[in-house]
């Protein structure tokens, strides 16, 4: 169903864009493979940030249960708005005292991943100094760093907020009396956070040169911009791969790059990032549900 669903929504996009397999050609095998390869360190940073949760947590596991409940958090996160649900399949693997803290140390997770995109997208525009927009106006200057400075507040001091806003649900946070426990865990998942976002934008960049594009400095910040705009739009499932390629159109075409290389980029990087390891989840948590 859900291949069914994605074949669907992918051929109604193509047709939107006009896209033609005869003006794309794969130019550099090579850097394709390798940002295929750089797949696996991507997912690596979000189970370390993982890992950290149940550590910060305190939830005893295996390594094994641990592992299912992450490809499990993958698939639902595939069907939810930039992979909020992962929680969803996370916590199904654990008892319900320990459900809470999962849930909303995960979802500070994926804050933090959302952040890093905001901050590092609003860079990208500062440095350019454009956005698909136009030349950006006067103000945004003044705006974008109170901006980052609201963004870096609302992730470090989330626990402060939590408490005041929701003091019968205080508990929450201190979970066993280890009310500073935040404390370690907000830099080691921001920094995680930052290294995935540097591997997406590493991967987004070399498939667009391995489809025709160019190596330039402009393409990266402007990938770094694409990502904010990504973020910042809304979607119901299949990891945005609805609006992505439109998204990606918008914002790289003004690169004067093809938009027949754009969407097989964007769409390239979906099945890399998204699809594949989904279905390497389902699969394998199948397999697991069988053999027991």
């Amino acid at each position: 169903m859900l291949f069914a669903g994605i074949a669907v929504v992918f051929f109604l996009q193509l047709k939107k864009t006009n896209f033609s397999f005869e003006f794309v050609e794969l130019r550099h095998p090579f850097l394709f493979l390798l940002a295929f390869i750089l797949m696996p360190f991507n997912w690596l940073c979000e189970w370390r940030k993982w890992k950290i949760t149940l550590q910060v947590a305190e939830v005893r596991s295996t390594n094994i249960v641990a592992f299912n409940a992450f490809l499990a958090g993958i698939v639902s996160g595939m069907l939810t708005p930039n992979m909020l649900g992962n929680f969803i399949g996370r916590i199904f693997y654990f008892q319900r005292r320990d459900r809470v803290a999962i849930t909303v140390l995960t979802l500070f997770s994926n804050y933090a991943q959302f952040a890093m995109s905001i901050i590092i997208g609003i860079v990208c525009i500062l440095i350019l100094n454009e956005t698909p927009f136009g030349e950006i106006p006067i103000f945004f200057s003044w705006i974008a760093l109170p901006i980052i400075f609201v963004v870096f507040v609302l992730y470090f001091y989330f626990d402060f907020f939590f408490v005041k806003i929701f003091k019968r649900r205080m508990r929450i946070l201190k979970l066993k009396g280890n009310y500073r426990f935040l404390s370690n865990f907000h830099w080691k998942v921001f920094l995680w956070s930052l290294l995935r976002l540097v591997i997406f934008a590493l991967q987004f960049y070399l498939v667009i040169i391995a489809f025709g594009g160019s190596f330039t400095l402009d393409l990266l910040l402007w990938i770094g911009q694409y990502y904010l705009w990504v973020t910042l739009a809304p979607s119901l499932f299949f990891g945005k791969i609805i609006i992505r390629d439109s998204i990606a159109i918008w914002v790289l075409s003004l690169l004067v790059i093809d938009s027949n290389t754009i969407v097989a980029a964007s769409f390239s990087i979906w099945i890399i990032n998204l699809f594949l390891p989904t279905l390497f989840s389902i699969l394998f948590l199948r397999s697991k549900k069988v053999l027991s």
